[in-house]
């Protein structure tokens, strides 16, 4: 009888620790991955999944090693505290959980090494955006708002390399014109963009003709997606402008398209490809694919490279822009606005103050008296 009863029980499929959990994201609608990332790269998604994998394997004991499906992983995240967060960050600090493949089926190291502050701001700020998305998504409260980052985890400024508008002068000038024309002005175009506009590299790779608004403001671009998911309306350079459209127009003309078929295509796509033909004269073959992140970041390092000689990403471009602007002594609220802050305090780490902005604000103060 007890043999019986005890292969019944064995039988019984095993209730999932989780299954209210479940059946409240059932009755919300499960959000699909490709929603809950639109607008990441593939490589930010990477990240972002590895540091979730590391605050669960903390929280619930989950050991890394075994396979954890998307629905699970969106239950798993639900019901915890503000303290499960606090103390996350406490032991990223003491060096007892890491980023590596897991040491251990419980996740934590047996030897602890501290992380670098810099490193645990991070992996703490990677985690406030993702419950930012599952709040928004799921209904699950961001429990990682209230987590402040380590000190002592920013950027030694004295070490970063610095882009200012003269160097972007200079790796425009340095740019080769090939026989690939097209190519060497979407090249151009791209370095010109990022700086006159101050898009961010997934902005930009983002971008098609049809965002372009014009109002009676001006020229503005229409972000369909931007950093936390938000729809944004963003400023050009006129001239800027002036020579997208006679980028535009000269591949309409190369490809015979029309206006309205120009609309949902990339602005900059992957390449244009010459090809011989039988006869010896070239062919430029229409290759409207989006540009990889990759591709756009050797693109950036090689110019920078070949004018300045050292080595440069589209994110210092946007740096430059913002120390630009403060030098015009433009408002810091037009900065924020322009380069799509939420917070002024951002804005303050991407403009870097030279050594003669304070001797040109004292000045502009004698002026007064």
């Amino acid at each position: 009888m007890e043999n019986a009863f005890q292969k019944a029980k064995n039988a019984a499929p095993k209730r999932n620790p989780f299954s209210l959990q479940i059946a409240r994201l059932r009755e919300i609608g499960i959000v699909s991955p490709t929603e809950f990332f639109r607008g990441l790269s593939k490589k930010t998604i990477l990240d972002y999944i590895k540091n979730w994998d590391l605050f669960l394997s903390y929280a619930r004991r989950w050991d890394r090693n075994s396979e954890l499906s998307w629905l699970d992983r969106l239950a798993w995240s639900m019901d915890l505290a503000e303290e499960d967060a606090i103390g996350f960050r406490s032991q990223l600090e003491r060096g007892l959980l890491r980023p590596t493949p897991d040491p251990g089926p419980d996740g934590f190291t047996p030897f602890p090494i501290p992380l670098a502050p810099r490193s645990v701001n991070t992996i703490v700020s990677s985690l406030r955006s993702i419950y930012k998305r599952l709040h928004l998504h799921c209904n699950i409260p961001n429990i990682f708002e209230p987590v402040c980052c380590t000190r002592n985890g920013g950027i030694d400024r004295r070490r970063v390399t610095r882009v200012n508008s003269g160097d972007v002068s200079r790796i425009l000038e340095n740019i080769p014109d090939k026989k690939d024309h097209l190519n060497i002005l979407r090249d151009r175009l791209i370095i010109q963009t990022l700086f006159t506009s101050g898009l961010r590299r997934m902005e930009l790779l983002n971008l098609r003709w049809r965002n372009f608004k014009i109002t009676a403001k001006g020229v503005g671009i229409h972000l369909e997606i931007s950093k936390g998911m938000r729809n944004m309306d963003r400023g050009i350079a006129p001239e800027t402008y002036q020579d997208l459209l006679r980028y535009k127009t000269e591949i309409r003309q190369r490809f015979c398209l029309s206006e309205a078929s120009m609309e949902d295509l990339w602005v900059f796509p992957s390449k244009w490809e010459l090809r011989k033909r039988a006869n010896g004269k070239l062919k430029l073959l229409f290759h409207p694919k989006q540009m990889a992140e990759s591709t756009l970041y050797n693109l950036v390092r090689e110019y920078g490279r070949e004018a300045l000689g050292k080595d440069i990403s589209p994110h210092l471009l946007r740096h430059a822009a913002g120390t630009s602007l403060a030098r015009k002594k433009v408002h810091p609220k037009y900065i924020q606005e322009f380069l799509g802050h939420s917070h002024p305090a951002t804005t303050d780490i991407y403009i870097d103050v030279s050594e003669e902005m304070p001797q040109e604000a004292a000045k502009e103060l004698g002026k007064l008296i």
